[in-house]
């Protein structure tokens, strides 16, 4: 019952039977067997089909929360078994925002698969704004962000701090300044959505200057990104000082001193109101433990 359950919520979560099967590593055909056995045990149909897609029936929709707590208590029954055992498997399925999912998590995540070589990891990559309707979705089981909406059904942690400074690349005619005038300067951005630009806009906002006013040349959506076109362009940007510790070293990027301007922040872990237990807690527990060796 277990299986069908996992076979049955992929399903339900994706709209995809073709996706239920690449998740528990079956032939689709497996997919729509295990599903029909389900229905026929309940004596209710699950799905309607609706072109390349799969839609839950009423019926579904009501069994799926149930299934999602069911399997939910099962991996926390087997977490405790696990854990008496001193040894530990599953999934750690979490979503990080781009500055902590590119530059901080993945040493940790290889450092915790060493310890616990049994627990598969796997990782979203989004914007703070997706990281968290992924949990309310839960797509996910714990996220990490860079900034937070003060969602009432998710509870923030604050897990580390950090800077967001001014760079320059080494071919911009500023490279050579100390200080300067936030004023008359070029700019690309992180897109909408993005944690680093709302932390940005409130600084902005609270010393009477509207982004908008800003002569932006680009919003983009990642960190790498905005690295390359500042160097092929004029452009500065604000970044975490943790994204660009490797080009600050090299001399690629320098941080620029702007008047007025200074923004420190908090990066928070996330996840829903209620029983955090099981393998998130462990790898949350994990990060507290050994984040000061990043």
């Amino acid at each position: 019952m277990d299986f069908r359950l996992k076979v049955f919520c992929s399903a339900a979560l994706h709209n995809s039977f073709t996706k239920a099967a690449q998740l528990n590593f079956i032939t689709q055909p497996a997919v729509t067997k295990n599903i029909k056995e389900l229905e026929s045990e309940l004596g209710v149909s699950l799905f309607e089909r609706k072109n390349a897609r799969v839609e839950l029936t009423q019926a579904g929709k009501v069994y799926y929360e149930y299934a999602q707590q069911l399997l939910k208590m099962y991996d926390e029954a087997q977490f405790k078994v696990d854990k008496l055992r001193g040894s530990f498997n599953g999934k750690l399925n979490i979503g990080a925002s781009t500055t902590i999912g590119q530059y901080i998590l993945p040493k940790l995540l290889a450092d915790f698969h060493k310890e616990y070589p049994d627990i598969a990891i796997q990782m979203l990559n989004a914007n703070t704004e997706e990281i968290e309707k992924e949990l309310q979705d839960n797509k996910i089981d714990l996220g990490f962000i860079e900034g937070h909406s003060g969602k009432s059904s998710l509870r923030y942690e604050v897990i580390m701090d950090d800077e967001i400074v001014a760079v320059v690349h080494k071919n911009h005619p500023l490279y050579k300044k100390e200080e300067i005038s936030i004023k008359e300067q070029d700019f690309v951005l992180r897109e909408n959505g993005s944690g680093s630009l709302d932390i940005i806009v409130d600084f902005f906002s609270k010393n009477n200057i509207r982004v908008k006013d800003l002569n932006i040349h680009a919003q983009l959506g990642s960190t790498e990104s905005i690295k390359t076109f500042l160097e092929y362009s004029n452009c500065m940007s604000f970044l975490s000082v943790h994204a660009v510790r490797n080009e600050l070293l090299a001399g690629i990027l320098k941080v620029i001193d702007v008047e007025d301007f200074s923004i420190k922040r908090k990066f928070n872990a996330v996840y829903m109101h209620g029983n955090f237990d099981g393998i998130p807690k462990l790898f949350l527990d994990y990060f507290h433990t050994h984040k000061n060796k990043l």
